[in-house]
């Protein structure tokens, strides 16, 4: 017998009375429609788990082991994900917008169009994921850059346009000069990275 819990009101979300494991229960949960929306996952084992498509909003998945699980498409938008193992998980499509990662292990995780827009990424572990992930908050928007997928504040292009245009952006969304040659180094910076990461991979497949 497992229950799942809101975590600020401890009010039951799912109640089962066939479950061994608290995945069984998250999966049963969702098969019967419940609403997982801020349930407390804290230090639940997932691994391998098949959330595709889960709801899991505001979720407390604080030191959760998710490692290898099928998190397509899955809403944890202002999850708490901070320290949980997401090391080889699909994350691809997932919405992690304002989810706090900090310290998480996304070693070889699949990031291929997940929205990390307002994500805590500080501290985590993105070494081997599939996709390279860099936030910088800048003096007027914040940068996210998912390999050379670049958004800045609500403007998303690839970095070789936005370093061929950046100027002429900045300029029509009334910069300062002092702004777009910061934005400018940003982006060089951005490029730098990823060049730095390319050496890695091959080096290491070498």
């Amino acid at each position: 017998m497992i229950d799942i819990l809101n975590r600020w009101t401890r009010a039951i979300l799912h109640h089962s009375e066939t479950a061994t494991t608290i995945a069984e229960a998250v999966i049963e949960a969702r098969s019967a429609g419940a609403d997982l929306y801020g349930a407390n996952l804290y230090g639940a084992n997932l691994h391998e788990a098949d959330l595709y498509g889960a709801d899991l909003r505001e979720a407390d998945l604080y030191e959760a082991n998710l490692g290898g699980a099928d998190l397509r498409e899955a809403d944890l938008y202002g999850a708490n994900l901070r320290g949980a193992d997401l090391y080889g998980a699909n994350l691809r499509g997932a919405n992690l917008g304002g989810a706090n990662l900090g310290g998480a292990n996304l070693y070889g995780a699949d990031l291929y169009g997940a929205k990390l827009y307002g994500a805590n990424l500080r501290g985590a572990n993105l070494r081997g994921a599939k996709q390279f992930v860099l936030r910088i908050q800048g003096s007027r928007d914040e940068i996210n850059a998912i390999d050379d997928d670049v958004r800045i504040g609500c403007l998303r292009n690839l970095l070789a346009q936005w370093l061929l245009n950046y100027q002429e952006v900045g300029v029509a969304q009334r910069y300062s000069p002092v702004e777009i040659a910061e934005y400018g180094a940003h982006l060089r910076h951005i490029a730098a990275c990823l060049e730095i990461r390319k050496s890695i991979t091959s080096e290491a497949t070498a």
